[in-house]
């Protein structure tokens, strides 16, 4: 039954309980107070058996019950009333009880419409998102230094092997990644319009940094990956990307694959990725003085 009815109707039947529970103890004392009076003051009577006599003298009317008090034949109705407006403020509290009920299970109702529609608005402007992240940019460097300090060794030897790694590097990804953009000496700036491809890159990536690693270990070099990634698409401009990249960098995350929250949405819609992401928190990546960009910032796991 409650489905036919709606939170106006609802609201309305509510207001008249409440309405009538308010009234009802003024009306009930008013027909008692009424009665008394018969008894001692018949001028005061009139008045207020007129101003609330028209139940009572219905009652009397419809069903005529007299009492002899006080040797005086006593017509029932105020008292009947009273008791009649009693029992009915207790119906008046039940119906208030039942349609709260019923209210709270509309009010559910349309939350839930709500959230299905909020939901549904929300899937729709995710995958519009999403189907504009068409893009990835990287910049991967490599960190090297001296285990030891040592003051025979030079600093630019240093410079020419990390050089020589990048090249390498995007000799290797080349060739085999040749719809990926790459530039750069020292660093590698790479650009991708192929999300699919994005896991073998990267775990190549890594295992070029190993063989590194392993081979300048033995030579008393420390050597440590620097990556980030983020997501975009064609309208990004390269080089303010590149800026932005850069501050990534900055931030000295060794070792791991650091990407934005635009890549990882894009990313995690890959149900075959190899990597997992981990949320690293909101960082502020200062551009320039007039320019404080707010990003959460996430790793890169293997599976």
């Amino acid at each position: 039954m409650y489905k036919f009815l709606t939170l106006k109707n609802i609201n309305c039947i509510t207001y008249i309980c409440m309405f009538w529970k308010g009234i009802c103890p003024f009306l009930g004392f008013a027909y008692l107070i009424t009665w008394l009076t018969q008894f001692f003051n018949e001028r005061l009577y009139a008045l207020m058996n007129e101003a609330f006599g028209f139940l009572p003298n219905l009652i009397n009317k419809l069903m005529p019950i007299q009492e002899d008090l006080m040797g005086m034949d006593v017509p029932m109705g105020h008292i009947h009333a009273a008791a009649i407006i009693i029992v009915s403020m207790y119906f008046a509290t039940k119906i208030e009880t039942y349609v709260a009920k019923i209210k709270a299970i509309k009010e559910k109702e349309i939350a839930d419409k709500k959230i299905k529609i909020l939901e549904k608005e929300k899937r729709q402007k995710e995958k519009q998102y999403i189907q504009k992240l068409t893009h990835f940019f990287g910049l991967c460097e490599l960190k090297l230094e001296y285990s030891e300090k040592d003051n025979t060794k030079s600093i630019d030897d240093l410079k020419k092997l990390k050089k020589e790694y990048s090249k390498m590097i995007i000799q290797k990804t080349k060739a085999k990644f040749p719809q990926i953009y790459y530039t750069g000496t020292d660093k590698i700036y790479f650009i991708g319009d192929d999300y699919e491809v994005i896991d073998v890159f990267l775990t190549d990536v890594i295992q070029y940094f190993k063989i590194f690693q392993e081979i300048d270990n033995k030579k008393m070099i420390k050597t440590d990956l620097i990556l980030s990634i983020v997501g975009g698409n064609q309208h990004n401009n390269p080089k303010m990307i590149y800026k932005f990249l850069l501050k990534i960098n900055e931030l000295k995350y060794l070792n791991q694959i650091i990407v934005n929250d635009k890549f990882a949405t894009r990313y995690n819609k890959n149900p075959n990725n190899k990597f997992e992401t981990y949320s690293l928190g909101f960082s502020h990546i200062e551009m320039n003085i007039n320019n404080l960009i707010e990003t959460e910032l996430y790793k890169l796991k293997k599976k």
